[in-house]
């Protein structure tokens, strides 16, 4: 609940000089597995100078905050920051047929608190006012490759 408010006030205090506010929406995981989310609704704000900020719910149903700076190219972009959220963790999970009492599993990509990342994007053509984003983050260690559909509007 902390990181989380101070991601909000992260994000308020650049609103005030911010270029882009935009919308995280959905991902698609390469490889697939069966326990990650999809769904990845948050918010993020980026300013003239390229200075980037966002929280959004992550792959482990985690909430991640991030930040980074942005640099573009006509309709092309990359980001290069560090996110919170995917700190390895043991979780418990059903043992199935199998006669034990605990059974689990580690999730995760991370021993460190930050996780570096590398974005590549490119904006598409405007719809109703808004601007989709597709973003590629390249899988690092034991994560996947992901595919992030996104919006946003330019002021």
């Amino acid at each position: 609940m902390k990181r989380t408010i101070a991601a909000i006030a992260l994000l308020l205090a650049t609103a005030a000089h911010a270029q882009t506010f935009g919308l995280h929406l959905v991902s698609v995981h390469v490889p697939a597995r069966a326990q990650q989310n999809n769904v990845n609704p948050g918010i993020y704000v980026m300013t003239e100078n390229g200075f980037t900020a966002g929280v959004y719910r992550n792959t482990l149903n985690r909430i991640s905050v991030y930040a980074g700076i942005t640099a573009e190219a006509g309709p092309f972009a990359i980001t290069l920051g560090a996110s919170t959220g995917y700190q390895r963790r043991r979780i418990t999970v059903d043992c199935g047929d199998r006669k034990l009492i605990n059974c689990w599993e580690e999730e995760g990509s991370s021993n460190a608190f930050l996780q570096p990342f590398l974005s590549p994007s490119v904006r598409l053509p405007e719809v109703f006012g808004a601007t989709p984003r597709l973003s590629y983050i390249p899988g690092i260690g034991n994560s996947t490759s992901v595919l992030h559909l996104s919006v946003e509007r330019r002021f």
